[in-house]
């Protein structure tokens, strides 16, 4: 996601504002790194969040979990 980014930017923003994501995403991620509200005893709010990621991606990796 992040690794191959150059930013053509004098000063360097946070990843989640340099990078080109849908909001529901940078949640996730935020969410997941601990950034947000975390996850910790539901996996299945996860679970269902990056499903709704998958479903709204042009080219799905797989159909389900």
């Amino acid at each position: 996601l992040y690794a191959g980014y150059e930013s053509n930017e004098k000063h360097e923003k946070p990843w989640y504002d340099e990078l080109t994501l849908e909001n529901y995403n940078r949640e996730m991620l935020m969410r997941m790194l601990q950034i947000k509200t975390p996850y910790y005893e539901n996996v299945q709010d996860l679970k269902k969040d990056i499903a709704f990621a998958l479903e709204r991606m042009e080219v799905p990796c797989f159909k389900s979990f």
